[in-house]
């Protein structure tokens, strides 16, 4: 409850709680002890219900509880109000006291602890910022009044100048210890050694003794090769090799490019704003970073980073202290790289071509090596301890030469330039210098060194140089090379003679105009700007420019333009040197254009393939509106326009004679044309009446020539003017097309002729199987008309009776053949023809310009009275001469070509060979009569001289002969087949001419020992007859007819049908013949019983079947089937 000020005793309470405040403040020890000793002092005396501090934490800007707080429940005091929350968090943030009379009606009070019925909060500042607000509530409404809110500010006040006190005496003491920190690391850095590693290893321990960490990285900017080196590495309790990556990625590149450090609370949670990291050592992710630039001389020369795996681990402070101590560790590694870089130096030092001079921090000569000796005259021993610039210096240069290095190494850490020198003999030269200064542990120069590279002689030739610079402007002057100059501001102000000659342009008309009045539409304004941004920004720039000549042409050139710099770097002209490839340009493309037409003419097997890709790349090369091609028809002898493209696209078929019009003139005269007005020639006429001319004013046209010969027109048109590099391309492209088309139509032809080739091959194919002559003229007709086409008439002579006369043996009108004998011959010897003279004598056809009045006949058959003709001879060459001619008419006029002859004269070949060969086998057939004839008259002589030798058996060859035909024929036999039958019948005993007269005539029976000659007479007809080819397929029955159908029989004992079947047909024939015939031992048998004895017989000695056969040819007189059942068997044959 609230305090009731207007009594005595209440303001004695409220100065007894002031003064213990001011004793708490005064004695406290921290803040905690503070708060409490104040919040247990007030509640006890004044606020009895609730009452504390809430203090504001800077980073989440959450009112906290403080632990001192009394009367609130334990479970609230773990909450955080968020500011401008509640009572609370409005006063902390506004900043100004708030009295609640009753919280009820209050919108933003925030309960915590039942029956509250009302707040008074005041504001806790310190130095003028709110940490924080004193808060008190009670269970009553209303309880506090203003006195109250007045006592609670005052409160207020003095807790807060407390507070202030405090946390005064914590910063102190904090800052005495970092400086006593501060003060043993630059203690340590500074007793390290050079050595780079011991270095690190020292700021490792150094930084280590300040702050905690799981990683440690020390990096060093190299900017010439636009890398960052991480020389040293530490994670994780573990170091990891050196690595490089770019100057662009990383928290070292940011904080090098930035220039100030880099403090992330939680990188987790930052990782969106915060720059990306290059990652190294273990996979553990860092939360908390601190990263400091370390300098040399004011500049970037590296980052020393420190990272933990906790979040929030760094405070502000921590990075301030890490900025402390970042100069003591760029100073240390600054040092150990110059040791670095000396020890280096120090290899080279005795060796080195260069004068090398080592001098300690107040310019006194240390070292001197032997090629300062040589560059000085001076000896070692003469300089050491002696200041270099009274050494090294002329008199009037040593303080100036000395101030400018010693200022540009502090700026730059380095110095790199030309001084001049004084050499021990008093001559002077010039050195290029470059001084590496060594700081020690504090900042102070030690040492350093000077490399020294006399360059008298170089700086001796660019005087030498400069001298003949006059001579070169005379150069400049007779240059083959366009040279401008201009000024900053872009107007001319010197031209030489050559840009004069190239442009047109007289040096009077362009100096002191702008650079912009040599421009052409060729570029755009684009590509000007970037030219001159390029060259404005000191910058060369070099390529092609098309420029414009005073008449108005374009002028292709190789520009270099670049600026002419003072001494200190400003351009004071710009100069730009031209040459000329204007010519060069347009062959390029000229060869462009034949290469792009070339290439899609590639593709293309004909010419009517051809002559679109022709015009699709010309339009598009020449960006033209139409294009056409127009070329000789020989037919009408005229120029057809064969095909168009854009305004010259037609839609039928159009002609121009040649010699009329543009067109007609072009072709005629062989010669190119070119127009920016084809309207104002005075020779224009349309290139085609019927073509349509849309807008279509500049025209160039080039003839299509080929091997000498003009076989077209080809057209361009568009509106505005051709360039003449472009009439040239025209050019080129039309004799490249003109070519093409001759080179495609020699193919076509040859594709064509091979064509035609092949069909007269299988022509002749065909005509060769046949052997009919008159086949072979109707084939003949059919192929030249399929040949040729346009054939009305054909007539086939043939030579007779060694030339005297030629006679018709075939004629074909107008598809009908007539009866050839219905024409007269031609007689050789009375009637002088010259044509046939030169066709026999030169074996080539004669195509006949007129009619011939030997010919009028077949003209009569094919039209009653024609008017125009053509008409060609075609000898029949067979084995190198003459057998015969073709005649073929035509109704067409000049039907017939030069390049068909060489085709008529393959067809009149090929016919020659097949009627000859045809000829020549009806010869062969008729002498192969005739000799088969003359054997068959032989064989049957020799058989009739058997038949006298064997008087006993006179007739009887005859007689089986005819028999076994008959027979033989009922089996199917063939007339060839029975030809040899035949021949072998009459033969059958031919082998008895071996067997001697007195076994052959014996009238008794023969001795078994005659038997055996007997019986060699088959082997004797076999060796007799086999080696005359004509009669060995006849040799199966002299050889086998005394075979046994059961094997039994002689000579060979062959059975059943291993005997041949014409041997078993002779077989039979020849017993039944021999039972039948009157011997001289036995007289003849009737037919009966022949033939009983035969059906005896059958299945031992004859075939079965060959039996029935004969018993069908020969009649009996009783039935077949009664023979068969009653035959006996007789005695046999003695054959």
């Amino acid at each position: 409850m609230a305090l009731n000020a207007n009594t005595p005793g209440d303001l004695s309470r409220e100065l007894q709680v002031l003064h213990g405040i001011a004793r708490a403040a005064y004695e406290s020890q921290s803040e905690d002890e503070l708060f409490e000793r104040v919040t247990a002092l007030i509640a006890e005396t004044l606020y009895p219900h609730q009452f504390g501090v809430l203090l504001l934490n800077p980073e989440t800007r959450h009112l906290v509880f403080h632990p001192s707080y009394r009367g609130l429940s334990e479970k609230f005091l773990s909450m955080q109000i968020p500011l401008g929350q509640g009572v609370t968090g409005t006063v902390a943030l506004t900043g100004e006291p708030m009295n609640v009379p009753d919280v009820s009606r209050s919108e933003i009070f925030l309960e915590y602890e039942p029956n509250t019925g009302s707040e008074l909060c005041v504001p806790l500042k310190v130095r003028g910022e709110v940490v924080g607000v004193i808060d008190a509530e009670s269970a009553l409404r209303a309880a506090f009044r203003e006195e109250d809110e007045r006592l609670m500010m005052t409160l207020a006040h003095q807790l807060g100048m407390a507070l202030e006190r405090l946390r005064s005496e914590r910063d102190l003491r904090r800052r005495v210890a970092q400086l006593n920190a501060l003060q043993e690391a630059s203690r340590q850095i500074a007793m390290a050694s050079l050595d780079a590693e011991t270095v690190y290893a020292t700021i490792h321990r150094v930084i280590a003794s300040l702050m905690p960490f799981d990683a440690l990285a020390i990096t060093l900017w190299r900017p010439e090769q636009k890398e960052i080196e991480a020389v040293y590495l530490f994670d994780d309790g573990q170091r990891f090799p050196p690595v490089r990556y770019s100057d662009e990625t990383g928290w070292s590149a940011y904080v090098l490019r930035t220039g100030v450090p880099l403090r992330i609370g939680d990188f987790f949670r930052e990782q969106k704003i915060a720059p990306a990291p290059v990652h190294f050592g273990s996979q553990r992710r860092t939360r908390s970073v601190l990263a400091v630039p370390l300098r040399r001389s004011s500049r970037p020369m590296g980052v020393l980073l420190v990272q933990s795996y906790t979040p929030n681990r760094y405070t502000q402070e921590d990075l301030e202290m890490l900025e402390m101590v970042s100069g003591y560790v760029g100073v240390a590694v600054e040092n150990s790289l110059l040791y670095e870089e000396a020890a280096r130096q120090a290899l080279t030092f005795a060796n080195s071509f260069d004068a090398i001079i080592l001098t300690d921090g107040q310019s006194r000569i240390i070292d001197w090596n032997p090629a300062a000796e040589r560059m000085f005259g001076y000896r070692r021993h003469e300089v050491l301890g002696k200041p270099v610039w009274e050494v090294t210096q002329p008199p009037e240069e040593q303080q100036p030469v000395q101030n400018r290095i010693f200022r540009e190494m502090g700026e730059n850490g380095r110095w790199d330039g030309e001084v001049p020198i004084c050499r021990k003999d008093g001559s002077r030269g010039v050195v290029d210098l470059v001084v590496l200064p060594v700081y020690g542990a504090n900042g102070e120069l030690i040492a350093t060194i000077g490399v020294n590279r006399d360059v008298t002689h170089l700086r001796q030739t660019e005087r030498a140089l400069r001298s003949i610079e006059v001579r070169l402007g005379a150069i400049v002057e007779q240059a083959d090379e366009s040279i401008i100059l201009a000024d900053t501001r872009g107007r001319v102000v010197y031209v030489n003679p050559c840009f004069e000659e190239t442009t047109g342009f007289p040096k009077a008309e362009v100096l002191g105009k702008s650079v912009r009045h040599l421009m052409s539409d060729y570029h755009d304004w684009s590509f000007y700007k970037e030219l001159m941004r390029t060259v404005t920004g000191g910058h060369s720039w070099s390529g092609m420019l098309v420029s414009q000549r005073k008449d108005g042409t374009y002028l292709y050139e190789n520009v270099t333009v670049f600026p002419i710099k003072d001494e200190r770097g400003a351009a004071v002209n710009y100069a730009a040197l031209k040459r000329d490839i204007t010519a060069e340009i347009q062959r390029e493309r000229e060869m462009q254009a034949i290469q792009t037409v070339s290439t899609a003419l590639r593709k293309a097997v004909n010419r009517s393939e051809m002559l679109p890709i022709i015009l699709d790349q010309l339009m598009a090369l020449l960006n033209a509106r139409g294009a056409l091609i127009a070329m000789l028809d020989g037919k009408t002898n005229s120029l057809r326009v064969e095909i168009g493209r854009g305004a010259f696209s037609i839609s039928e078929e159009s002609y121009v004679p040649p010699g009329k019009g543009v067109t007609g003139l072009i072709f005629t005269r062989s010669a190119p044309f070119q127009t920016d007005d084809i309207e104002k020639e005075a020779d224009y006429r349309p290139l085609d009446e019927r073509l349509p001319e849309k807008g279509i004013r500049a025209v160039i046209g080039a003839p299509l020539v080929a091997q000498g010969e003009t076989m077209g027109v080809l057209w361009v048109g568009r509106e505005r003017p051709f360039l003449s590099e472009e009439f040239r391309v025209l050019q080129a492209v039309a004799d490249m097309s003109a070519n093409a088309m001759h080179r495609a139509s020699l193919h076509e032809r040859t594709l064509r002729y091979a064509e035609q080739t092949m069909a007269i091959t299988a022509a002749g194919r065909v005509m060769s199987e046949t052997l009919d002559r008159t086949e072979i003229y109707s084939h003949l007709s059919r192929s030249i008309q399929a040949l040729l086409g346009g054939m009305n008439a054909l007539a086939i002579y043939r030579l007779e009776n060694d030339r005297e006369y030629c006679s018709c043996v075939y004629i074909c009108c107008n598809g009908e053949v007539i009866e050839a004998e219905k024409l007269s011959s031609l007689s050789l010897v009375d009637v002088h023809t010259p044509p046939l003279d030169e066709l026999f004598r030169e074996h080539r056809p004669y195509i006949l310009r007129e009619p011939w009045p030997v010919f009028t006949e077949i003209e009569a058959l094919v039209c009653s009275a024609p008017e125009k003709t053509s008409s060609v001879l075609v000898p029949m060459v067979a084995r190198g001469r003459v057998v015969g001619f073709l005649y073929i008419l035509s109704l067409v006029t000049e039907r017939f070509s030069t390049e068909e002859m060489d085709l008529l004269s393959l067809v009149g070949s090929t016919a020659a060979t097949a009627i000859e060969n045809a000829e020549l086998y009806h010869g062969l057939q008729s002498t192969n009569r005739e000799l088969l004839e003359a054997y068959d008259s032989t064989i049957e002589g020799w058989s009739r001289a058997l038949d006298l030798r064997d008087r006993e058996t006179e007739s009887h060859t005859q007689r089986v002969t005819e028999l076994t035909l008959r027979v033989a024929r009922r089996f199917g036999f063939s007339e060839e087949q029975l030809g040899h039958i035949r021949r072998g019948a009459l033969l059958h005993d031919i082998g008895k001419m071996g067997v001697p007269d007195r076994i052959l005539h014996k009238p008794e029976p023969l001795t078994p020992e005659e038997w055996m000659v007997m019986r060699m007479h088959p082997v004797y007809a076999y060796e007799m007859l086999s080696p005359i080819a004509y009669l060995r397929p006849a040799l199966s029955i002299p050889y086998c007819h005394h075979e046994w159908w059961n094997g039994t029989g002689y000579p060979r004992g062959l059975k059943g049908e291993e005997i041949p079947l014409e041997a078993r047909i002779f077989a039979v024939v020849d017993v039944y013949d021999a039972l039948t015939s009157s011997r001289p031992y036995r007289p003849a048998w009737p037919r009966t019983q022949a033939l009983r004895h035969i059906l005896a017989e059958t299945g031992t000695h004859f075939d079965p079947r060959v039996v029935e056969e004969f018993m069908r040819v020969v009649p009996s007189t009783f039935p077949l089937d009664q023979m068969q059942l009653t035959g006996e068997k007789s005695h046999g044959s003695d054959a």
